[in-house]
């Protein structure tokens, strides 16, 4: 069998230039796997060229690693091209423990980890999975080691989070569900508390048009005005009109914690800083959905101002 190599690049960062590094190498990958021969059945990672690793690239990573492998690839990571500061980024977050458990069952995950997770299945039947989700939320990303907050702003924002989640459930049309992976890191004196959640489906924005075309016979004008329908308060593609993706909540606290949020799917980028939006189109398509949230909290505890009367 030939193991056809894929070269991992250096991420360094969340900016979007990173971001559409991620979206170039899925673009190669696919690509690859298209034109797969019958006896390449075998592709394998290499990390010779990349010389640090974030945790968006971990959870892109993850997420293609499963694509690839529910296609009948296997799938192989060369640990001998990789870095001391690449092997570590992985391990911080589980990576390795988890999905190469024979190689690394020996290696403890740090107890403060924002962890590499896939969460798979039906959202809407499944108590156990939504349980996950919310226990990842509360106790991982917005746990009290990583941010100090009142228990009516944390609740309501868990909501928030848990729908972009949901959202990759339901409706991406991807069986593989979503993955998720953050950290929290010091730059330049600056705390930066940070979540990637990636779903390899139809993409937000493909989604929404599909809404449009089957329950209203009609499309939008292009996929920025459906981002922008998305993500409009009171908006949902769900039968019971309950939920959706309205974010008021999640812009006021970016606002609040220094925050940002960017959303590409399919060929637009939607970005929040504090309570300013920015929708447009990117360069490349990407037949999914990334999403990253980066929180810059300051010493103290946030919440409601009735919480703290």
């Amino acid at each position: 069998m030939r193991r056809i190599q894929v070269s991992v690049p250096t991420i360094k960062d969340m900016e979007i230039n990173s971001f559409l590094q991620l979206i170039l190498l899925h673009n190669q990958i696919v690509k690859i796997k298209k034109n797969l021969l019958i006896d390449d059945k075998s592709i394998s990672f290499n990390f010779s060229k990349c010389y640090n690793l974030q945790t968006n690239g971990i959870a892109y990573l993850g997420a293609i690693s499963s694509w690839l492998s529910s296609q009948g690839i296997l799938v192989s990571y060369n640990f001998n091209s990789m870095n001391k500061s690449v092997t570590n980024a992985f391990k911080n977050v589980g990576f390795l423990q988890k999905h190469f458990h024979n190689h690394f069952e020996n290696e403890a995950i740090p107890s403060t980890a924002i962890d590499f997770e896939q969460f798979q299945g039906d959202i809407r039947s499944e108590v156990e999975l939504n349980n996950r989700i919310i226990k990842y939320i509360t106790d991982k990303w917005l746990s009290q080691k990583n941010i100090l907050m009142m228990p009516k702003l944390k609740d309501d924002l868990k909501s928030k989070i848990f729908e972009l989640f949901a959202n990759a459930l339901e409706h991406s049309g991807s069986n593989l569900g979503c993955f998720c992976c953050g950290n929290n890191t010091t730059l330049s004196e600056k705390q930066e508390l940070t979540l990637t959640i990636i779903d390899l489906g139809i993409g937000i924005a493909e989604s929404v048009q599909e809404y449009f075309k089957e329950r209203k016979g009609y499309l939008l004008d292009n996929n920025i005005e459906a981002l922008k329908w998305a993500f409009e308060e009171g908006n949902t593609t769900r039968e019971s009109q309950f939920g959706g993706l309205g974010l008021a909540l999640v812009e006021d606290f970016l606002d609040i914690a220094d925050g940002s949020m960017e959303i590409y799917c399919n060929n637009v980028l939607l970005q929040i800083k504090g309570k300013e939006k920015c929708i447009d189109f990117i360069p490349y398509n990407f037949q999914g959905t990334m999403i990253n949230i980066r929180l810059h909290p300051t010493d103290g505890r946030y919440g409601y101002k009735n919480e703290f009367t």
